[in-house]
């Protein structure tokens, strides 16, 4: 089965996201993208288990929606702290 989780868009950009977290030197700026960072993996993962066959293979459509809409809006915070290091 094909995970979300799995692909290397999602791979790349976790790997991405971490060494620009790990570079923060603020603590509270770096706390509040590790959450995000921890949302959006749980997102992920949310997505994966939606999409699992061994759910009898019924799948709640507006839960599953919901969760893509909220981890592309915690991507694109994730981005924009990247863009934010990337200035200062």
């Amino acid at each position: 089965m094909l995970k979300f989780s799995n692909l290397d868009k999602f791979k790349n950009d976790l790997a991405k996201f971490k060494s620009a977290i790990d570079i923060i030197p603020n603590a509270k700026y770096k706390k509040n993208a590790e959450n995000l960072l921890k949302r959006y993996v749980d997102c992920a993962k949310l997505i994966d288990d939606a999409h699992d066959p061994s759910n009898n293979g019924y799948i709640n459509p507006r839960a599953t929606r919901d969760n893509i809409e909220e981890i592309i809006m915690i991507r694109r915070q994730l981005e924009q702290v990247i863009k934010d290091l990337n200035c200062a």
